[in-house]
C-alpha cells in the first residue's frame, strides 16, 4: 500500500519535472532481513518503511535513483562513507558523492519535507540560504561537524 496519496504524488511529480536539473542518488544504508531470523543488536524496526518512502521519491522522477547497501554485509562501505548506524541515507548529485550529508531516521511528517528540500537543492546546486548568511559560511576556515534536527517542537 503506498504510503504517498495520489495527490502528494502528484505535487512532487510536477515540482521534480519543474525544479529537478541534475540526477540525485539517494544511498540508503539498512538493514535486509533474512527471513524470519533477528539478530540480537540488528534490529533495525523502521529501516523497511524508511526504504518505502524512499523508492516512492524516486520512482516520481526519472532525475532520482535509490540504491540500497546492507549496513551489516557491506560493512566497510558503511565506514568508509562515515555512516554510524541505520536507517540512513546520502546523497550524491551527478554521481558526486556528498557523504559529508547524511540523514538518519526515517523521513516521514515533519522531515519528509526536508528530505524533499534536500533533493531539490541538491539538484539544483545552491542553497536556500540567504546571502548574507551563504558570505558567513564562506567565511569559515576550519573544518566544522553541523547536526540539524528536525522536530514540530
Amino acid at each position: 500500500m503506498p504510503l504517498l496519496s495520489p495527490r502528494d504524488r502528484t505535487v512532487l511529480q510536477e515540482r521534480f519535472s519543474r525544479e529537478l536539473r541534475r540526477d540525485i542518488t539517494l544511498t540508503l544504508f539498512t538493514f535486509r532481513s533474512a527471513g524470519l531470523l533477528t539478530v540480537p543488536g540488528r534490529e533495525c524496526p523502521t529501516c523497511p518503511q524508511t526504504q518505502e518512502v524512499l523508492e516512492e521519491v524516486v520512482a516520481l522522477s526519472p532525475k532520482l535513483r535509490l540504491e540500497v547497501v546492507d549496513f551489516y554485509a557491506q560493512g566497510e562501505e558503511a565506514r568508509r562513507r562515515g555512516v554510524e548506524r541505520i536507517p540512513c541515507f546520502t546523497f550524491s548529485a551527478d554521481q558526486q558523492p556528498y557523504d559529508n550529508i547524511k540523514f538518519y531516521g526515517l523521513p516521514t511528517g515533519y522531515e519528509f519535507l526536508t528530505l524533499v528540500e534536500d533533493i531539490i537543492a541538491l539538484s539544483r546546486g545552491v542553497t536556500p540560504l540567504r546571502p548574507a548568511l551563504r558570505e558567513v559560511v564562506r567565511q569559515i576556515d576550519k573544518e566544522v561537524h553541523l547536526q540539524v534536527f528536525v522536530t514540530p517542537t
